[in-house]
């Protein structure tokens, strides 16, 4: 079993690896807080704060996942480069999800 990556594209595979795990877990748990605080604490209160904040981490990584597809594309084995932008349109498409929240643009 080997830790350290050996070739080019496994080290621009660790790189990107965070980001993709962001992505992944990053609306699933704002949804669990949203719905956790929104039984114990009054209907009044507010989260903006979390939630734009997970919002600044997706604008992030579609700027990662730009640069990271190119960078694929030009150093990379074939496919990598696809695998990034599927997940650039899924970061594309939680953003869409957290439009309604008032918390995107």
């Amino acid at each position: 079993m080997r830790i350290i990556p050996n070739t080019r594209d496994e080290w621009v595979a660790l790189v990107l690896f965070p980001f993709k795990a962001y992505v992944l877990m990053g609306l699933p748990v704002v949804v669990f807080m949203r719905a956790w605080f929104g039984r114990s604490v009054p209907s009044y209160v507010r989260y903006p704060e979390a939630t734009y904040a997970v919002c600044q981490g997706y604008f992030l990584c579609v700027v990662v996942f730009l640069l990271g597809a190119a960078f694929q594309a030009m150093i990379c084995r074939r496919g990598s480069a696809t695998v990034t932008l599927g997940f650039l349109m899924v970061t594309f498409l939680i953003l869409a999800i957290l439009w309604p929240w008032g918390m995107v643009g």
